[in-house]
């Protein structure tokens, strides 16, 4: 079949490996629905050849950039995915935070726009650890995740409803 002749001449039919990548993104063009990271220099512990603090620029998916991008080349997908709650559930969600006093809400900037009790969907953050080398073993490396997601959708499935921020290993945190 075509499609698999075109994959296996990647990178000169495996005489130059180094040029797969180039090939490949040839082949299948560049995803217009993924919005590119921002590199964020981050203090990391090196622990070869001697251990060591260093700065590591690790590329961050920043929400504000993700959801712009969505709006920008896929609407259909920003539609489906922020707005899956109603504007009377978020209305009613802004209307109980605020009956409750609740202070981060007290000076908030979004407070001045107006409408925003229908306009501004509110995210959740969510950082868990997974391991991920020698599971189950001692001496077990976890991978620290952080995601997002818009906090009043019941779509009900964690893959399409959680967005990557960043990962790194736990042991390189300072």
């Amino acid at each position: 079949p075509e499609p698999i002749r075109c994959l296996a001449a990647l990178g000169s039919w495996g005489r130059t490996p180094g040029n797969c990548a180039r090939d490949l993104k040839n082949y299948l063009g560049q995803p217009s629905s993924i919005v590119a990271p921002e590199f964020v220099a981050v203090q990391v512990k090196v622990a070869k050849p001697r251990p060591r603090l260093v700065n590591v620029k690790l590329p961050f998916f920043l929400p504000p950039l993700q959801i712009a991008h969505m709006f920008a080349y896929d609407r259909t997908v920003f539609e489906q995915f922020m707005f899956q709650a109603q504007p009377d559930r978020i209305e009613s969600f802004w209307l109980e935070i605020e009956s409750r006093g609740d202070p981060r809400l007290s000076d908030h900037p979004m407070r001045r726009r107006v409408g925003w009790r229908r306009n501004a969907i509110p995210l959740l953050l969510h950082g868990d650890d997974v391991p991920v080398v020698r599971v189950g073993r001692p001496g077990t490396a976890s991978m620290g995740n952080c995601s997002w997601q818009p906090l009043l959708t019941h779509h009900g499935r964690t893959l399409y409803l959680k967005r990557l921020i960043f990962s790194m290993f736990r042991g390189c945190c300072t």
